[in-house]
């Protein structure tokens, strides 16, 4: 694969300003129904420094010649990043709230509930709480359909 490509772990130390507006802007484009999605960009920021505080979540950047073009989110488990964002999360219902984000409310609802699990065996239950879980992974627009996200992946699964 190109050799311009770059992935970098994320952490609270080596993210900056511009990091978070690029990602921002990949995760409102690429990532339109995600939660995460429908934060503002000040509870988004605080987001995501909040998960970078964890041992049980890793934020990946792709870089393009020193250019950030992807991101990605892995978490040990998939409640994992909710958890570590506990604090959060009344900022979070007041900010969709306010931007009357309401289905998105209730499909925080429903996860939160564990209402989309009912109809799991308890093997796939044990899986999938068990499993390192991909939750959020998004190239922008204009690098994609060259092979950089599944380079992404595949690389940062060996790390």
């Amino acid at each position: 694969m190109n050799k311009n490509l770059k992935i970098i772990l994320i952490n609270q130390n080596n993210i900056y300003e511009k990091d978070f507006k690029i990602i921002y802007k990949i995760v409102k484009s690429e990532n339109k129904l995600a939660i995460i999605s429908r934060l503002s960009y000040r509870l988004f920021k605080k987001f995501l420094l909040q998960i970078t505080k964890s041992n049980k979540i890793y934020l990946f950047t792709l870089k393009k010649a020193n250019k950030l073009i992807g991101y990605a989110i892995f978490s040990e488990n998939p409640n994992q990043i909710f958890k570590s964002a506990s604090n959060l999360k009344f900022n979070i219902i007041i900010n969709l709230i306010l931007s009357f984000k309401f289905i998105t409310i209730a499909n925080l609802v429903i996860k939160f509930l564990k209402i989309d699990k009912i109809f799991f065996s308890k093997y796939k239950k044990d899986y999938y709480n068990n499993t390192l879980n991909l939750s959020y992974l998004a190239i922008s627009s204009n690098e994609q359909s060259k092979g950089y996200g599944k380079y992404f992946v595949i690389k940062t699964l060996e790390i």
